[in-house]
């Protein structure tokens, strides 16, 4: 399935900040996953194919997000806008007074690491 510059579009504009800001714990129930993922789905993202997957980390303030095959139809710049995106979303969510206590790791579907954030929270660094 090819990703339509719509779909990067409505993750990069700050749409997705938008839907965590208005109160997740009342729109989604359970763990900080669970909301994260409902914003997820509720952006489409998992339906066009750019994530297939999400798991809990080593503690709970990591989050690991499995990419599909549209992630890799995006260009570098347009992947690094996403992977902030996806950091930004899970950082209001799990620690919405101190960003930087957020992390996330992305993975290819094959487990490979792909990158992440660092422990300075919202610089993502991505690998070739």
């Amino acid at each position: 399935m090819a990703v339509n510059k719509a779909s990067i579009r409505f993750l990069t504009v700050p749409l997705f900040l938008l839907l965590i800001s208005l109160n997740p714990s009342s729109a989604f129930c359970g763990s900080y996953i669970e909301e994260y993922a409902g914003v997820c789905r509720s952006m489409e993202l998992f339906k066009v194919g750019l994530i297939t997957d999400i798991d809990k980390g080593l503690t709970d303030q990591f989050v690991v997000v499995t990419l599909g095959s549209a992630w890799y139809e995006l260009t570098k710049p347009q992947q690094e806008d996403v992977a902030l995106s996806l950091w930004q979303g899970w950082a209001k969510i799990r620690s919405p007074d101190h960003l930087d206590g957020a992390f996330i790791k992305f993975r290819s579907p094959m487990g490979r690491d792909l990158g992440g954030s660092s422990i300075f929270g919202s610089r993502i660094k991505l690998k070739e």
